[in-house]
């Protein structure tokens, strides 16, 4: 065989085979897995960005319970200097009024500390979940491996026929003997051309691995003897 000669390409493999459709629908939950992880994502960056703007606000009020336990202390020691009536424990206005706002902004801390921590844990099990489905992707992506070698198997399997059966063909019309009146020309065996007699020189070495594929040439023999007879009572018969 012409080690140059061209070799025919597989036809494309089908694209609706089970381990497909099954890789088709492993995608597509990983897409959608991984619009959600980045919806996840990016929730759980905006909730850790709020929280940094309510922590900033509350740090913004600084030491509020200690400016009132400061007020507090000024009072009670002007009492122990002064003597008088006990102090009350009211607080000015102003640091009323800074209490007040220091309490609200340390509730909207609270909240958004909590609110990131719950899209945390979600963005976290949106991760796992997509882990898993590009996983499952990844092995129905082998399973289509899998079945293309099947596939190519098969076919391999068809070529090594028609191969075996081609050489069998041809050594079988090796042996043929032309006959004439019934008489068998001895002087040789059909005279074939370099090219067949190149290909008939050349075993299929691989049968030799294979049980069950022996060399049948022999039982060729009699059809390409009835074909060359038949040859020769119709130019257009058929082997």
């Amino acid at each position: 065989m012409n080690a140059h000669a061209s070799v025919k390409s597989h036809p494309p493999a089908p694209h609706r085979t089970p381990a497909r459709e099954a890789l088709r629908a492993a995608i597509a939950r990983r897409d959608t897995l991984a619009a959600r992880l980045a919806t996840a994502a990016e929730t759980a960056k905006r909730a850790q960005q709020l929280l940094d703007g309510a922590q900033r606000r509350l740090d913004a009020f600084g030491d509020v319970d200690g400016a009132i336990r400061a007020h507090r202390a000024d009072a009670y020691k002007a009492w122990a200097v002064d003597g008088g009536e006990r102090p009350a424990l009211d607080v000015p206005t102003h640091l009323a009024e800074r209490q007040h706002a220091c309490d609200a902004a340390r509730q909207e801390a609270v909240a958004a500390k909590a609110a990131r921590d719950d899209l945390r844990s979600e963005h976290a099990a949106a991760v796992e979940a997509h882990d898993r489905a590009d996983a499952a992707v990844h092995d129905a992506a082998k399973a289509v491996l899998v079945e293309e070698a099947d596939r190519i198997a098969a076919e391999l399997e068809e070529a090594l026929s028609l191969a075996f059966a081609l050489d069998d063909e041809l050594r079988g019309l090796a042996m043929l003997h032309t006959q004439r009146g019934g008489q068998t020309w001895r002087e040789g065996r059909l005279a074939l051309s370099p090219a067949a007699s190149r290909r008939l020189n050349t075993p299929l070495e691989y049968r030799a691995q294979l049980p069950g594929t022996q060399n049948y040439a022999g039982r060729r023999l009699p059809g390409w003897q009835a074909f060359f007879s038949a040859l020769q009572a119709d130019a257009d018969a058929q082997r």
